[in-house]
């Protein structure tokens, strides 16, 4: 009788983890580190323009996946990835006097990168071959360095600007929710694109500057059992 139900609970436990999966990933898109400030000390004397615009700037991740089937229609996913955050700015920064006399002007590319032990937690309603995902992520800093290039014009005097940074001043950890669509090629292959939206503001030594994360990637998955 022992030996009956330890077959009973052996063969339930096999059912019930065949309807798992664990497979591999990797994801590349865009990312961006976006930027709102709270400016500035305009004085009648003395103007200033100040611009930052944003440049599409490669991303990645990698890493495994675990999937739970709940019901015919409803999974949950979890994944361990390793991700890399990118962000390319071109900066514009003109002080002149109220007469439109340049008395400085300041152009620079801005670049950062961030690598991130990323957590995803997210639940999927799948629809034929597609799946809608919705979830939470959480993801810490294993990495992150920067690099200011440019020239600055004083007074006609020309001065290059080569500025590097091997560590960031940022906060360790992001979190934020994340969208994605996954299409089922086959049972072992997978396509899917996602977008995640950080909430957490980066930087802590700029007092009026926020930093959040955004990142949208086509990924490739792929069932190793």
């Amino acid at each position: 009788m022992l030996k009956f139900l330890i077959f009973i609970l052996f063969f339930n436990s096999l059912q019930l983890f065949c309807q798992d999966n664990l497979g591999f990933k990797f994801g590349a898109g865009i990312s961006s580190i976006t930027k709102s400030y709270n400016n500035s000390n305009d004085s009648m004397e003395i103007k200033s323009s100040f611009s930052k615009n944003n440049n599409p700037a490669f991303s990645n991740n990698f890493g495994l996946y675990y999937l739970s089937k709940i019901s015919e229609k409803s999974l949950i996913g979890l994944e361990f990835l390793i991700n890399t955050t990118r962000d390319r700015i071109r900066v514009d920064y003109t002080e002149m006097y109220s007469n439109g006399t340049i008395i400085s002007q300041i152009k620079y590319l801005d670049k950062k990168n961030i690598t991130y032990f990323r957590i995803p937690l997210y639940y999927g309603y799948k629809i034929q071959k597609f799946s809608i995902n919705a979830g939470i992520n959480a993801q810490f800093a294993l990495r992150s360095k920067g690099r200011a290039k440019g020239e600055s014009i004083s007074n006609s005097n020309v001065s290059k600007i080569d500025r590097k940074e091997r560590k960031l001043k940022i906060d360790g950890y992001d979190f934020g929710p994340s969208f994605g669509l996954t299409y089922y090629f086959s049972e072992e292959i997978s396509f899917e694109i996602n977008y995640y939206n950080g909430l957490n503001n980066l930087t802590f030594l700029i007092n009026n500057e926020k930093w959040k994360n955004k990142q949208l990637l086509l990924g490739f998955c792929y069932n190793l059992m």
